[in-house]
């Protein structure tokens, strides 16, 4: 069997890249041959080295990126998704009835069946979340920054964007959790099409460590009970509502202490503005530190030095700091766009219902038996079902059934 990638990220393995090395490098455990990795990545000569080294390839790494412009996201959609379709047919000649073209993203594969007609390949396509929780965000809250009217005019317009593709499409998709997939298939996709399959995690880099010495490292206070969340600071990441829950949590646990772990780009200054002033609003400043962006190196120590992790997204597909944090055997409360399909129902809160993530925080941050009972259970389950082996192995599965 062989296999070609089509992916926005890579080489850079955060979030979607990340996803899809990680997936990548366990099929070619199982036997698979890669052919070519079509990406978005600018490719530094390091990481060309890498990737030749690991992977086998050189020439065939395609970089097909294209500039980003936060509003004008359609047509870098399209770009992308004309140049995926370019690049694989250059690459007909490599690939027979064999091969499988996975995409890790909805808008490089957008148009490669379409326009690959002659082709003999199974194409799939893993959808890492939509924005349907954000739409949804939209008709709740009112804008709290002018900027953001331009921010939900380039949601709108992405989405709707993506509903057509998606409509249009006829090859298989992957939804990385049940909510994921019972979105698409509201949206028109055939259910027989779209198969759930989540992210993992690699156990060998996230493991449990002494929570002091993480602490020690980092320079984290050792006295406090540590909420830590991670992701780039952006309104869909409900860090708002994260702030508006502190307010009752520190009530209850006067030592509670929230640390956000993730850099925010120029589009989204006026956001970090806003969280500013919510925490001066509610007088809570001193109770959060914001860490800015780490290397992937330091996510282990980071969830090693948390009592439990939190994370409030309004829109995600299976994010993967959730298993990772289970892996650290730290309990994790989250919203239901970021619970993934990776916790029990007594963990997750509705999307943007303060009270309740309130509720949830302060129950188990106050209860460290429960809290470490429960977290005890949950990286059992990571254990046997979220290393990225097997969900290699599901995957392998999944081409074998539908390959045509």
């Amino acid at each position: 069997m062989r296999l070609i990638v089509v992916t926005t990220h890579f080489w850079s393995e955060v979030g979607i890249g990340n996803a899809a090395m990680e997936l990548t490098k366990e099929l070619l455990k199982l036997g698979v041959e890669l052919i070519a990795v079509i990406h978005g990545d600018p490719v530094t000569r390091a990481q060309r080295v890498n990737c030749a080294h690991e992977f086998g390839l050189d020439k065939q790494s395609i970089y097909i990126g294209v500039k980003d412009n936060s509003f004008l996201i359609p047509l870098k959609y399209y770009l992308l998704s004309t140049r995926a379709a370019k690049s694989l047919k250059s690459l007909q000649k490599d690939y027979g009835k064999d091969c499988v073209v996975h995409s890790h993203s909805l808008y490089p594969s957008a148009f490669l069946e379409n326009r690959n007609t002659e082709r003999n390949a199974t194409f799939v396509t893993t959808l890492h979340g939509t924005f349907e929780g954000e739409i949804e965000r939209f008709r709740e809250e009112t804008p709290f920054h002018p900027i953001e009217l331009r921010y939900r005019l380039a949601t709108y317009s992405s989405v709707y964007f993506a509903r057509s593709l998606l409509r249009r499409s006829k090859g298989h998709f992957i939804a990385v959790s049940p909510r994921t997939a019972y979105e698409i298939t509201r949206l028109g996709l055939p259910k027989p099409r779209v198969h759930v399959i989540p992210n993992g995690v690699n156990f060998a880099w996230f493991k449990s460590h002494n929570r002091e010495e993480a602490r020690k490292k980092l320079g984290l206070p050792m006295d406090k009970l540590i909420v830590l969340t991670i992701n780039y600071i952006a309104p869909r990441k409900g860090l708002h509502t994260l702030i508006k829950a502190s307010r009752t949590v520190i009530n209850d646990e006067p030592d509670a202490y929230f640390v956000i772990v993730g850099g925010v780009g120029n589009t989204f200054r006026w956001y970090m503005t806003y969280l500013r002033n919510l925490l001066d609003k509610f007088r809570v400043r001193k109770h959060f530190k914001f860490i800015g962006f780490v290397p992937k190196e330091e996510l282990p120590l980071y969830m090693n030095a948390a009592d439990m992790f939190a994370l409030t997204s309004y829109a995600e597909g299976a994010p993967l700091v959730v298993p990772q944090a289970l892996a650290c055997k730290r309990l994790v409360v989250a919203t239901d766009s970021a619970a993934g399909g990776y916790l029990p129902r007594n963990l997750v809160a509705h999307n943007g219902n303060v009270d309740e993530i309130a509720q949830k925080i302060s129950f188990y941050l106050s209860n460290i038996k429960e809290r470490n009972l429960i977290a005890e259970e949950l990286y059992q389950k990571a254990v046997n079902e979220f290393s990225w082996a097997s969900i290699a192995e599901k995957t392998i599965e999944l081409y074998q059934k539908i390959m045509v």
